[in-house]
């Protein structure tokens, strides 16, 4: 179990102030967008490189990822779907398809998993936050939000569309999987890289989190907590009876810390997505911190209760 103070949770706090105390910075959208396309081309990639190289192949962990990413992209069907009948802002459907879509598989994830389960629960909540879209989650919630804000592939052609299939973990995924199907061995090359990924990954987050979160005062309608209520429906209810299900309905006996990943709250990085991309920024932060507070609480608690 994690302790309370700990080494890595005075980073994640100190991450997340030093990105808020960065909001003052003249240059702030700047160096916002400079954060994200380094954590994209450095710690994303280094993170696939890992899992891709080092994953243990076994008949029912195999069957039981594939069980994951097609629940993930169920969902992702689901809400590109039900956004689409609830809003006719592409904004905001945006920002209802990326919450509902995308869980804090890593900051709250890893911690979740091995309070819950242990280091075996831990190690396989890294498989789940690599694979649970059969690629990295990453680029393709990277690929939505160009989608939906104001660098869709639409409006600036072929190369844009090429820039949103061809990023830095999907190369980096494909690059891992050729060369091990090659013969080459970079196991310990790749644990190093997924060691330093892991231990950046909190802190980096949280410092992309304080930097993108709206911080002033916001209200928020009727209207916005319906679209709101729907999506955190989907994001703690949908997704892992989606899992679960499949599991059930094919037999294979999908692990219970894939089922309590599916849950998890609202994704941090989806904060820095729709402030780069354009989205619905308010609506994002009101899902990112009730999803957090009172979703993080549940599943805690339930944890709690059930061990």
């Amino acid at each position: 179990m994690f302790p309370l103070v700990s080494v890595e949770g005075i980073l994640l706090v100190a991450g997340f102030a030093a990105g808020l105390a960065l909001q003052r910075h003249r240059r702030h959208a700047q160096l916002q967008r400079w954060l994200w396309e380094a954590f994209f081309w450095t710690i994303a990639p280094a993170a696939a490189i890992y899992a891709y190289t080092t994953v243990a192949i076994d008949r029912t962990l195999v069957a039981s990822l594939v069980i994951v990413a097609a629940s993930s992209w169920l969902l992702l069907g689901l809400s590109i779907l039900l956004a689409r009948f609830a809003s006719h802002d592409d904004p905001e459907r945006g920002a209802i398809v990326l919450a509902a879509g995308w869980g804090n598989t890593v900051a709250l994830g890893y911690p979740l998993a091995n309070f819950a389960y242990g280091a075996d629960g831990l190690a396989l909540q890294v498989l789940y936050a690599q694979f649970y879209y059969g690629v990295p989650g990453i680029a393709i919630s990277t690929s939505v939000a160009r989608m939906y804000g104001v660098d869709r592939p639409g409006r600036t052609g072929l190369r844009a569309a090429l820039r949103t299939a061809l990023n830095p973990p999907v190369i980096a995924a494909v690059g891992a999987i050729g060369l091990r199907l090659a013969g080459v061995d970079l196991v310990d090359l790749a644990t190093s890289l997924g060691h330093a990924a892991g231990a950046a990954s909190g802190p980096v987050g949280l410092l992309q989190l304080g930097m993108a979160l709206p911080l002033g005062r916001v209200s928020h309608g009727g209207h916005d907590l319906r679209v709101g209520s729907l999506a955190l429906a989907l994001r703690h209810g949908a997704a892992p009876l989606i899992v679960y299900g499949l599991g059930v309905a094919t037999g294979v006996a999908v692990p219970a810390v894939f089922v309590l990943a599916a849950a998890a709250p609202v994704a941090f990085h989806i904060v820095t997505l729709s402030r780069v991309f354009g989205l619905r920024s308010d609506l994002v932060r009101l899902l990112v911190v009730t999803s957090t507070v009172v979703g993080g609480a549940l599943l805690v608690a339930g944890i709690a209760l059930t061990r």
